[in-house]
């Protein structure tokens, strides 16, 4: 249904601002103080993984938008094109 569509795409959209949270900060709540060594040692690869899914979270979120509004386009003939990026 395009609400559930609308709801996917608004917390995909959530989930990536708490990533980039998560990316900056570390596992804080917001308004306590950062841990950034993390971008100086060996933890850096973990900050670099949670880089990747915040971007993953935003193309999903948009792909789910851009599902909502071309319902009705098809990718040969077999389904909303969103749905064959977003696989």
């Amino acid at each position: 249904t395009p609400f559930h569509v609308c709801l996917s795409g608004c917390s995909s959209f959530l989930m990536a601002v708490i990533q980039s949270h998560l990316l900056v900060c570390g596992r804080r709540w917001p308004g306590d103080e950062c841990i950034d060594a993390a971008w100086t040692d060996t933890r850096l690869v973990f900050r670099i993984l949670h880089v990747v899914a915040a971007v993953r979270l935003v193309l999903n979120g948009t792909s789910l938008f851009l599902q909502y509004r071309y319902p009705h386009r098809m990718f040969a003939s077999h389904g909303n094109e969103q749905l064959f990026y977003r696989g």
